[in-house]
């Protein structure tokens, strides 16, 4: 999951936002996939589907590392939001 920020981190904040990175998109899977080139909305819910997290992680990850534009695969990411202290999901942004 990443968060924009104008906020500087700290090294800490830096060293667990890599942590939970890695765990949730393994590096080794992450180098495999990136080496097909195939970088389309199906492939990536095919390897979403292969680690069990959810597609718009992997879009995120890929656009946050720059593979990926914002533009492409946007759809495969759902917006999340809190009502009650408790996670909905909002309607995407087009």
């Amino acid at each position: 999951i990443f968060v924009d920020s104008d906020v500087k981190t700290s090294p800490e904040e830096i060293q667990a936002n890599a942590w939970a990175a890695d765990f949730l998109i393994p590096p080794d899977q992450l180098a495999t996939f990136l080496r097909t080139k195939l970088l389309t909305c199906a492939t990536i819910s095919r390897f979403a589907q292969q680690l069990a997290i959810a597609p718009g992680i992997i879009v995120g990850r890929l656009q946050h590392d720059d593979h990926l534009t914002f533009a492409q695969c946007g759809q495969l990411k759902r917006r999340i939001g809190w009502h009650e202290g408790l996670p909905i999901e909002k309607p995407a942004v087009s």
